[in-house]
């Protein structure tokens, strides 16, 4: 999953929209956080810092063809449900039942831009 920081100004949505775009060249649409947390001296990180997240659920506007930058190192477009049989990273199977649990509920608050 794409992710980065918020710029000094930038408002979360946006920013998640920016980095996806930066990563992917995909452009979007956020629809809703789906999850979010901490991280405390994460030694997945380079440096080791206090770290507020926010996933937020995007949709793809337009042409879904993937340009990844130098950030991230490969792709697969797999179905939510798929993706939690693969071998993920810490926390994204979680990210993912959120996201499964919204689509099903639809009970978290649409974000306004």
């Amino acid at each position: 999953m794409p992710g980065g920081h918020v710029e000094p100004g930038e408002r979360m949505a946006h920013a998640a929209v920016r980095e996806g775009r930066e990563e992917t060249g995909l452009r979007l649409k956020t629809i809703a956080v789906v999850n979010y947390g901490e991280l405390i001296g994460e030694p997945d990180f380079a440096r080791r810092a206090h770290m507020v997240y926010f996933d937020f659920y995007c949709r793809v506007v337009g042409n879904d063809k993937v340009k990844l930058n130098e950030e991230l190192g490969e792709y697969k477009w797999v179905k939510p449900a798929d993706a939690l049989k693969l071998n993920l990273a810490k926390g994204y199977p979680e990210v993912i039942r959120n996201l499964l649990s919204y689509k099903r509920h639809r009970r978290m608050a649409r974000i306004k831009l």
